[in-house]
């Protein structure tokens, strides 16, 4: 799929109906992937009680903390590491490997499509995400899955993320 076809695929009126779902639960602090209800207050480690999925929002890319220069908030996944992905809820999960995590996406190399506009939870024992997939490519017998960052809770840290230009 070609970036054309992805920007297409996201202006589609399924799409945009989830959208307005991805939204409407946003908007009333509820589960992006189950859709139950949060707690009142989410702290950073906070998980839905019905799913287990993170219900922090990722860190803002910009802010800025005395210990932010060249650290990162979660232990690197190494190219190839194995991650658990689900697609909806409830879903079995199944097996993918990271290829890139940063506070606005992450990216998986996975044996399944995953349809465009779908929230997805990717997690190994240091990173639990909500994502929602914006591109879903074939790369040889696999799929390269694309989404952006929705929600998330590290569940090792070393250091915080920080924003670099060069």
């Amino acid at each position: 799929m070609t970036h054309l076809q992805s920007a297409k695929a996201l202006d589609s009126p399924a799409a945009r109906r989830g959208g307005q779902r991805l939204a409407d639960l946003q908007s009333y602090g509820m589960c992006l992937l189950c859709g139950s209800g949060g707690p009142p207050q989410v702290l950073h480690d906070s998980c839905c009680a019905s799913c287990g999925s993170p219900l922090a929002q990722p860190p803002l890319i910009d802010q800025a903390t005395p210990e932010a220069l060249g650290r990162r908030a979660a232990l690197r996944r190494e190219r190839d590491h194995l991650a658990n992905l689900q697609v909806g809820w409830p879903s079995p999960d199944y097996a993918v490997r990271w290829r890139d995590l940063s506070l606005s996406g992450l990216s998986i190399m996975a044996e399944r499509a995953v349809d465009i506009g779908v929230v997805i939870r990717v997690f190994d024992g240091g990173v639990d995400a909500l994502a929602q997939v914006v591109e879903c490519r074939h790369q040889g017998a696999l799929r390269s899955i694309h989404a952006r960052l929705l929600r998330v809770r590290f569940v090792q840290t070393s250091g915080v993320f920080c924003s670099v230009k060069a």
